[in-house]
C-alpha cells in the first residue's frame, strides 16, 4: 500500500484552527464532529497547502465563506488566519507576523503576509526585498506581499500591487520551489452540470469512462451507461441510457443521488495522484448507496494514490465507511473526530477495526 500523500498534518492559525496536528494519516480520511468544530477548514488547508496559496484558491477560499473577495487586500485575506488580525506586520519584530503553517509535522510550509520593497535595476531586472526590520521601509514604496516559505527559505512570494502596469499580483517562484500535488474540491452542494460535464470531458474514450461506468451500473442495473450530450439549446448535460426507456434521459432525472454519486466518482478519477475533498460526503445519498460509493473510493484511492479527506456529520456514512473500510483488506482507513477544548480543537482517531466496533456498540463518534 502506497505512503499517503500526507501521512500526517499539522495546521496552525488557519480560521478557528489555532494548533491541529493529526499525528496518523490514511488513503481514506473522513472527519466527524459538530458544527463549527473545523472539519471544513482542515478541508481548506489542504487546498491552500496543495495550490501554494494560489490566487484563485485564496479566492474561492473566501468566497465559499461569503467573504468579500479581493486578493490583492490583506484586510479581506485576514479572514482566513486566526483572529482575523487587523494588522499584519509589525514594526519591531517579523515573529509577530501572523502566520499559517500547514503540511506534514516536520516540514509544513508556511503562508504568511509581509512587506516588500520593489526596485528596477540598471539591466532591468526586478527586485524585491524584505528587510527583518519593517520599519525600515519608506511607507510609500512598500508592498504588502504573501509568501510561501518551508523552514525558514522563501519559495514564492506575490507583491499584492494595486497600481498600473506593469505591476501584477502575480507570484515569483524562487529556486528550491516544489511541485505539490494538485486537489480536487466538492462542496456540500456538489458539482454543477458544467463541472461534471467538464469532469466527463478528461475521461472520454479512455479505461476510466468504462470504470465510472460499471460502477453506476452496480449503484442501480437499469442504468447501462452515461454520456453527456449537447441539446439544442446549447447546454451540455449529462444524460443515462436506462433500460426501461428507448431515449437516454437526463440523469438528474433518475434522484439528485445519482448525480452526486456520478460527481465524486469523476473527480476521484481525475484527481490521480493527488487530493480529493468532499465537504458532507453523504448529501444526496441513501444509506445504501453510501457504502457502495466508499468500497469505490477505497479502491480508486489506492489504484490512483489519491489521498481522500471528506467530512460528514452522519451516522449513516461513518458506519458505511467502516464497513467498506474493513472488507477491503488493503485499506488504510481512518476516522478523526474533531471536538473543541475551550480555544483549541483537538482530534481522536480511530482506524478501521475501532470503527466497526465502536459503531456496533452504539458508541457516540459522531
Amino acid at each position: 500500500m502506497a505512503q499517503p500523500l500526507l501521512p500526517d498534518l499539522l495546521i496552525e492559525g488557519y480560521r478557528g484552527l489555532r494548533r491541529l496536528e493529526l499525528k496518523k494519516l490514511g488513503n481514506v480520511n473522513l472527519l466527524v464532529g459538530e458544527n463549527g468544530v473545523g472539519k471544513t477548514s482542515v478541508l481548506e488547508a489542504v487546498r491552500l497547502y496543495s495550490s501554494h496559496a494560489a490566487f484563485p484558491v485564496l479566492g474561492d477560499l473566501l468566497q465559499n465563506r461569503d467573504e468579500i473577495v479581493d486578493p490583492y487586500s490583506p484586510a479581506h485575506l485576514s479572514a482566513l488566519f486566526t483572529g482575523r488580525p487587523l494588522r499584519f506586520h509589525s514594526d519591531h519584530s517579523s515573529a509577530l507576523i501572523p502566520k499559517i503553517n500547514v503540511g506534514t509535522v516536520d516540514s509544513p510550509l508556511s503562508f504568511v503576509i509581509r512587506w516588500s520593497t520593489r526596485t528596477v535595476e540598471s539591466d532591468g531586472a526586478i527586485r524585491y526585498v524584505f528587510p527583518d526590520q519593517n520599519n525600515f521601509l519608506d511607507p510609500i514604496e512598500r508592498f504588502t506581499t504573501i509568501c510561501v516559505e518551508q523552514r525558514g527559505t522563501r519559495l514564492r512570494f506575490a507583491p499584492l500591487h494595486r497600481g498600473p502596469a506593469p505591476y501584477s499580483a502575480e507570484y515569483v517562484d524562487l529556486p528550491g520551489m516544489s511541485q505539490n500535488p494538485s486537489h480536487f474540491y466538492i462542496p456540500a452542494h456538489g458539482l454543477d452540470g458544467l463541472s461534471v460535464a467538464s469532469q466527463w470531458d478528461k475521461i472520454v474514450l479512455t479505461r476510466a469512462e468504462d470504470e465510472v461506468n460499471d460502477e453506476l451500473n452496480r449503484l442501480s442495473s437499469q442504468i447501462q451507461r452515461v454520456s453527456v450530450i449537447q441539446g439544442i439549446d446549447g447546454n451540455r448535460r449529462v444524460m443515462a441510457k436506462v433500460s426501461a426507456f428507448e431515449r437516454p434521459v437526463p440523469l438528474h432525472s433518475l434522484g439528485e443521488g445519482i448525480h452526486r454519486f456520478l460527481g465524486i466518482t469523476l473527480a476521484l478519477v481525475n484527481a490521480r495522484d493527488g487530493f480529493l475533498l468532499i465537504d458532507e460526503f453523504e448529501n444526496g445519498l441513501h444509506y445504501k448507496t453510501q457504502e457502495a460509493l466508499w468500497k469505490f473510493v477505497i479502491r480508486a484511492a489506492r489504484k490512483l494514490n489519491v489521498q481522500v479527506f471528506a467530512t460528514t456529520h452522519s451516522r449513516d456514512c461513518i458506519d458505511a465507511f467502516g464497513r467498506a473500510a474493513e472488507e477491503d483488506q488493503d485499506s488504510f482507513g481512518v476516522l478523526t473526530k474533531l471536538e473543541r477544548i475551550g480555544e483549541d480543537v483537538v482530534a481522536k482517531q480511530l482506524y478501521e477495526d475501532d470503527i466497526v466496533i465502536a459503531s456496533q456498540n452504539l458508541v457516540e463518534i459522531r
